[in-house]
C-alpha cells in the first residue's frame, strides 16, 4: 500500500505533516460526539480520517466519523448506536500553512 505524501486542495498543494492514529474506546463514548486529543493540530489543518482495517466494521455500523477539527483535537460522532468496541482511526494530518486560516477541512473514508 503506498503511503500519501502529498495532498491538492484548490490550487495549493500540501506535504501530509503526519500519519497519526486516534483509538476510541467504547468506554469513552460518554455522549454521541467526544473529542480526542492530537496535539499541535489547528482548526486550519486539513485531515484524511480513515478506520483501522480492525475497526471498519464497528464504524460503518455505528456511523462513527470525525465531525470537527478543533485546537488540539478532533471531535469524532455517531450517528447510528453507541460503539460497544475500540475503535482506531488513521489520521494522515496537512499542517496548514501560517498563512491559511478558516481553510480546515476533513475528509472521512470508509472502506
Amino acid at each position: 500500500m503506498a503511503f500519501i505524501k502529498q495532498i491538492k486542495v484548490g490550487n495549493n498543494t500540501y506535504d501530509i505533516h503526519k500519519k497519526v492514529t486516534v483509538t476510541i474506546a467504547a468506554a469513552d463514548w460518554t455522549a454521541a460526539t467526544i473529542d480526542k486529543t492530537v496535539s499541535g493540530m489547528t482548526v486550519n489543518d486539513i485531515v484524511v480520517v480513515s478506520p483501522a482495517p480492525s475497526s471498519i466494521i464497528g464504524a460503518r455500523n455505528s456511523v462513527v466519523y470525525c465531525s470537527a477539527i478543533k485546537a488540539n483535537a478532533l471531535s469524532f460522532t455517531y450517528n447510528v448506536s453507541k460503539p460497544t468496541t475500540a475503535l482506531t482511526f488513521t489520521i494522515l494530518w496537512v499542517q496548514a500553512a501560517t498563512t491559511d486560516t478558516n481553510k480546515g477541512a476533513i475528509i472521512n473514508t470508509v472502506m
